[in-house]
């Protein structure tokens, strides 16, 4: 069975074509026999292969939609721009739509950002050099690697990074190019993050 979904692209923030941030938002039908698992939401996102991808679960009788957000390899606990960017997709949502909801907490009546201002600064730091994989992916050299770069996380857990000075431009472009890299949380985290 092919499974078909209506979708639009976005260009968030911007009116010009191709200058804003680039958001997939995919209607998920109530009336679909099978609905997508988590599984495929995240291979069709892969295949979009933008920043974000929303998936917004059509709901009969209700002014309410839940939304899952994915990056092109994970799903992703916190969504600014794309919460923002699936809210004013007035092709996409009915008239009657009021509230949007992502992994249980409702946004609803106005589209607005929220932008943490407090983060924490984690007391563990990560591993004493970059991982040999992470070296080779983004063509430094083993000098070039910082020692045990600080994990700091924005107020919602599972948002931590990983701040890394690397030592030039060049550098820091092929970082910015790789993809997202998982870490362990229970090894770079506090407790309770």
């Amino acid at each position: 069975m092919v499974l078909e979904l209506p979708f639009i692209t976005l260009d968030v923030f911007k009116t010009q074509r191709y200058a804003g941030n680039p958001l997939a938002v995919v209607t998920i039908p109530s009336d679909l026999s099978l609905q997508p698992t988590q599984d495929q939401k995240q291979l069709i996102a892969r295949k979009f292969n933008l920043s974000e991808t929303v998936f917004v679960h059509d709901a009969t009788g209700s002014d309410t939609r839940n939304i899952d957000t994915f990056l092109a390899d994970a799903e992703a606990p916190l969504a600014g721009y794309p919460t923002i960017g699936t809210g004013t997709a007035a092709d996409l949502l009915p008239q009657n739509v009021q509230t949007l909801g992502h992994q249980g907490r409702p946004h609803p009546g106005h589209v607005q950002a929220s932008i943490p201002h407090s983060t924490r600064l984690h007391a563990r730091r990560h591993a004493r050099r970059l991982t040999p994989d992470l070296v080779a992916r983004w063509r430094l050299s083993r000098r070039a690697c910082p020692l045990r770069p600080p994990v700091r996380s924005a107020p919602l857990p599972g948002m931590a990074s990983v701040l890394v000075e690397l030592p030039s431009l060049d550098n820091t472009l092929r970082a910015a190019s790789a993809s997202s890299v998982h870490l362990p949380p229970d090894q770079i985290l506090d407790q309770g993050w």
